[in-house]
């Protein structure tokens, strides 16, 4: 079975607006009361979440007279607004802008003697607000029949709901424009509603079935479903991948998933994982899938791979010792750290998350057993070798657990871009540094440029992660390098960063003579940007084994361009 992923599914602009001004408010005003004017967005999962971290719901009506009201993307009416201003409470407005676009052209058309047409539907917060602002005045319709039977203005606008079927609105306008001498034709639908739904139709044409993942109440999810069904005879929509039990697949060669503008990504994310492996026949393939992206043995074998390219690249003699040392440390600090990451996991990867925590005690002795014949192997080391690994070893397990300085709880996974820092760094020093110095190599350009190479590969991947679980990370208040800059800015700025590392490493290599050594700092750095450059210009990454195998397989680079080296170079 075949899965396509509309590009657009998930947050809209507007709705990851909203949720990013509440969690940033959430973070600093732990101590003080915030609410809601109603369910910020309309997916239950959400909701609760924000409900857990000290955001609740309430309505005009509840006695409030104290703390932070936000205002939801839908927006609010004037009187509404004026109000919880008169109670003293402070107000911070997420209203969409693009749902502030149409109040104002409301406003400033109804003050010069326009009838205000709305098109949107009955009882939905956005026009609730989109009414307010038209103080009463308002003729509020969903079809072309209801325009038929409106009178014959001498002057009117429509505008619609932002979030309404572009269809709907062309339809009513036309009507409208026969009826109305002075008719002014707003079309307030947001872009990427109009995005959405003709990536939905396009979709819907060539899959044998559809699946619409949001929230049952969800307006603009019910209406993807309702335009979907024009196109696809199956269809069906759900808010969580718990639904798919009751529906039967089978009999479908393509399927394709979109999502409604408040559908979060690790929803859809879940949704698709259930899908890929929903077949009894494929319980054995996501059994193996798992072991291998979930529980880190395919990244553990790219550390293999990359010390073993390490050792071929700076002629190094062979030896099992330190790929398998480069093995186990990964996969030990791996799994440690992914059993012990609580909702952080749960938000970025969900079904990661409850495979690992559903085999929590075999990874754990697995991994406490790599520990121990990780130490094993480290005692065949010089002294200095191996407090560099028992280093390593320390700062990975201490990542993300909670040690008091000072009277106060503190992790290094709390530190903005501590975890691409430290990864590279560790990385470096199991991988490159311990092999080098083991067989006595102590040269500096040697170390910087083996060191180099692992760190600007790490560094770049353990970003592009970040960039994947972006909304999770966002949701369990963590502060990584996009959250922390801006996903554009972060991009830019790591993007620089690794063109500047990997400028100076090949020319610290060419420059020294070391041309085989260049080359493969070249090709890697080439190949590790264009990764970097391909994903991070996404808006949505999908957790389906490809971009883990494609970001963790640059490791390989270093030992495939070696050995084409070999194989060219060798004379006969």
């Amino acid at each position: 079975m075949k899965i396509i992923v509309a590009e657009s599914a998930g947050f809209c602009w507007g709705v990851r607006r909203a949720m990013e001004k509440t969690l940033e408010l959430a973070e600093k005003e732990k101590s003080k009361s915030i609410h809601t004017l109603g369910p910020l967005i309309h997916n239950k999962q959400a909701v609760n979440f924000l409900s857990s971290r000290g955001v609740k719901e309430a309505q005009l009506s509840d006695n409030l007279q104290d703390g932070t009201v936000i205002i939801r993307a839908h927006g609010t009416t004037p009187e509404m607004l004026d109000d919880l201003k008169k109670r003293g409470i402070t107000v911070l407005n997420a209203t969409c802008p693009r749902v502030g676009k149409v109040q104002a052209l409301i406003k400033g058309h109804l003050a010069k003697g326009y009838t205000i047409i709305i098109v949107g539907d009955i009882g939905h917060a956005e026009v609730k607000s989109l009414m307010g602002y038209a103080q009463g005045n308002a003729k509020l319709i969903q079809t072309s029949d209801q325009a038929e039977t409106l009178p014959d203005f001498d002057k009117a606008i429509v505008v619609s709901q932002t979030t309404i079927d572009q269809k709907t609105f062309d339809d009513i306008a036309n009507v409208l424009r026969e009826k109305v001498k002075d008719l002014k034709v707003f079309c307030t639908i947001c872009d990427s509603t109009s995005k959405r739904q003709d990536e939905a139709k396009k979709l819907a044409s060539k899959v044998d079935c559809m699946i619409i993942v949001g929230g049952h109440h969800s307006a603009n999810t019910t209406r993807l479903a309702e335009i979907s069904r024009r196109f696809c005879e199956n269809v069906y929509h759900i808010e969580t991948e718990a639904e798919l039990r009751n529906i039967d697949v089978h009999p479908f060669r393509t399927v394709g998933v979109s999502a409604g503008a408040s559908t979060p990504n690790w929803i859809i994310n879940s949704v698709v994982q259930a899908l890929r492996f929903k077949d009894r026949e494929k319980a054995f393939a996501f059994h193996v899938f798992g072991w291998m992206f979930y529980c880190g043995i395919f990244r553990s074998l790219a550390a293999l791979f990359l010390c073993a390219g390490i050792q071929i690249t700076f002629s190094l003699p062979q030896s099992w010792k330190f790929p398998l040392i480069a093995f186990l440390y990964l996969f030990s600090v791996t799994n440690l750290n992914g059993i012990v990451s609580g909702d952080t996991l749960l938000f970025s990867d969900p079904t990661r998350f409850h495979f690992v925590q559903s085999r929590r005690r075999n990874l754990s002795i697995l991994s406490i057993f790599s520990i121990f014949a990780l130490l094993l192997l480290g005692l065949t080391l010089s002294l200095f070798g191996l407090g560099l690994l028992l280093l390593a070893v320390i700062l990975g397990l201490l990542y993300r657990i909670r040690v008091g300085i000072g009277g106060r709880p503190f992790r290094i996974f709390d530190i903005p871009g501590s975890k691409n820092l430290l990864h590279g760094l560790a990385w470096s020093i199991v991988i490159a540094a311990i092999p080098m110095l083991a067989h006595h190599i102590h040269s500096p350009v040697s170390l910087i440029l083996g060191s180099g190479l692992v760190f600007l590969i790490v560094f770049s991947g353990t970003v592009l992660f970040d960039f994947k679980d972006y909304q999770g990370d966002r949701f369990a208040g963590k502060e990584t390098l996009p959250i922390l800059l801006g996903r554009h800015r972060a991009a830019q700025i790591v993007l620089w960063s690794m063109v500047a590392i990997a400028l100076f490493l090949s020319g610290l290599a060419f420059t020294s003579g070391r041309i085989e050594q260049a080359i493969v700092l070249t090709v890697t750095s080439i190949y590790s940007l264009l990764v970097f450059i391909h994903y991070s210009s996404k808006g949505t990454i999908p957790s389906d084994g490809q971009f883990e195998i494609v970001v963790d397989g640059i490791a390989l680079a270093p030992l495939f361009v070696s050995l084409v080296l070999l194989i060219f170079t060798k004379t006969p």
